[in-house]
């Protein structure tokens, strides 16, 4: 069995990180409009509208700061985060 032709080639991963960075600011306004649909608030969506890139960008310098790399695994995390995250603003801003 031999392994697949694209499996390390640096183009492949080099378009494959490239397409967060892509996708980003479609599925923030995709999010953005979700809530609004169910909050009913452009005050309360923008907070958590807000919230999304502050901790994004937050965990990202932290990443380059302690010298760690951007990779799937990380990306992964950060998408669960990022729901968390979602989550947390809505609880709080409904209390």
């Amino acid at each position: 069995m031999s392994p697949s032709p694209h499996f390390g080639n640096p183009a492949t991963i080099a378009s494959l990180t490239s397409l967060p960075v892509c996708f980003a600011p479609a599925g923030g306004l995709i999010a953005a409009v979700v809530l609004l649909l169910f909050l009913r608030s452009f005050i309360v969506t923008g907070v958590i509208a807000l919230a999304i890139p502050i901790s994004v960008i937050g965990t990202i310098l932290i990443l380059l700061t302690l010298g760690r790399t951007l990779n799937v695994i990380s990306l992964a995390g950060l998408a669960f985060a990022v729901g968390m995250v979602v989550d947390a603003a809505i609880v709080v801003l409904e209390n």
